[in-house]
């Protein structure tokens, strides 16, 4: 049947630390509502490579499919919040698939 979820690595580049955090307390039920699994929430200590400045942060969520990906991102109540996020931060999102791991 294979690994259905969907997973989305968020880089951070964070420019109002209080913004944010306010961001992340109002964030906290609507991710719990939608089921979203933060595997990981990464400090960046060093970056290789060229072409963007290093991330502030990095995070890892998973959705159990793409639709609750998206019941998610279009949650109402998320697209409210989610201009306090763009305010307080610059955000770039890869969404993948898992081809290998548990």
């Amino acid at each position: 049947m294979g690994d259905k979820r969907l997973f989305a690595v968020r880089l951070l580049w964070v420019n109002d630390r209080a913004l944010f955090a306010e961001y992340q307390r109002q964030a906290r039920p609507i991710l719990a509502k939608h089921e979203v699994h933060i595997e990981r929430w990464l400090v960046t200590e060093d970056m290789c490579g060229n072409g963007f400045d290093k991330p502030d942060e990095l995070v890892v969520q998973w959705f159990r499919d793409a639709a609750a990906k998206a019941a998610f991102e279009n949650d109402p109540d998320f697209k409210k919040i989610a201009e306090l996020r763009d305010r307080a931060a610059k955000l770039v999102t890869i969404t993948a698939k898992s081809v290998y791991g548990s």
